[in-house]
């Protein structure tokens, strides 16, 4: 009897000390931590399969192909600051530019292009407003940095490649391809403010 006793003991302790350390299991173990804690609350956060975006505050996850009426209907669309068509050679485009304040960021941005009414673009942004006189080569320059790393914590570097050199890749180029489109952190040669974002390859623009 004591045996017994013993024995179920010790397996309750063993089956308490697996509930405990599950993430060491190779069943229901965690996701790999990112890289740079400083993204770890950013407020967006995207998936590498397939480039959908979701935003702090918005049950709306943005997604290839998204139809407008989606956006037209949910959370992020009163926060539109200004709309406009865009000219294209086959179908319509309008653009959305959407801004909002957050306590933790101050201000979010979205720029999100519809071309035939599926989205098919979308750049983002967050942080305090900047004046004029703040838009130096060295902020610009530190911002689309800050911004690459971030894309490379959430995206990777792309299919097939890994490691420092693809890293390095991506830091000259700011462009990464994938099979859903591609991303990019570069700065805008017409602004010459940072410019980041997602292209799905399913609806190029004109």
């Amino acid at each position: 009897m004591a045996q017994a006793a013993a024995l179920v003991a010790i397996f309750i302790g063993l089956a308490i000390a697996a509930w405990r350390t599950r993430h060491w299991l190779p069943i229901g173990a965690r996701p790999p931590q990112r890289r740079d804690p400083s993204f770890a609350s950013a407020p967006i956060a995207l998936d590498r399969e397939s480039g959908a975006i979701r935003v702090k505050g918005s049950s709306l996850v943005l997604h290839c192909a998204m139809p407008k009426e989606l956006f037209l209907s949910s959370d992020l669309y009163p926060h539109t600051k200004k709309a406009r068509y865009l000219e294209m050679d086959s179908g319509q485009g309008y653009a959305f530019d959407v801004v909002f304040d957050d306590p933790q960021f101050s201000r979010i941005y979205l720029w999100l292009v519809f071309e035939n009414d599926r989205l098919a673009k979308v750049q983002f942004g967050w942080g305090p407003p900047i004046t004029t006189a703040q838009w130096t080569n060295e902020h610009v320059e530190a911002e689309v940095a800050r911004y690459r790393q971030f894309l490379v914590d959430e995206l990777g570097t792309g299919p097939g490649e890994s490691g420092s050199s693809a890293s390095a890749a991506f830091a000259v180029a700011g462009v990464t391809e994938f099979p859903w489109g591609k991303a990019w952190a570069v700065k805008d040669p017409k602004s010459g403010a940072p410019s980041t974002g997602v292209r799905y390859d399913a609806f190029k623009l004109r």
